[in-house]
């Protein structure tokens, strides 16, 4: 995907690949970095990937605070799932916390 248009997004390079999500960081039309989760093709069909991919994103939603990456929505594009989150940028904070990474 990386060089192509997904949805109105241009993706620009493949961060992770999640237990149920590829993760791209992508452009939107005027320019902004967000981060766009789409669901691994495999899981398209199946109804339990679905509902926690759905639920995942409706407990984004629900979180706002200054610390909190931005959720911004979701939809489906050509049968794939996506999310879309703001970009933040900085080390990834998983492997910050596995090093003990005080930063």
């Amino acid at each position: 995907m990386i060089g192509t248009t997904f949805d109105s997004f241009n993706v620009l390079e493949k961060i992770n690949r999640g237990g149920m999500a590829d993760i791209y960081l992508v452009t939107d039309r005027s320019g902004q970095r967000l981060i766009l989760r789409v669901l691994l093709p495999e899981y398209r069909f199946r109804w339990g990937h679905i509902r926690r991919f759905k639920w995942g994103c409706k407990v984004l939603q629900q979180l706002d605070h200054p610390n909190i990456a931005h959720y911004y929505g979701s939809g489906i594009f050509r049968g794939l799932r996506y999310a879309l989150i703001e970009h933040v940028d900085g080390p990834n904070l998983k492997e910050a916390i596995l090093r003990s990474d005080p930063n």
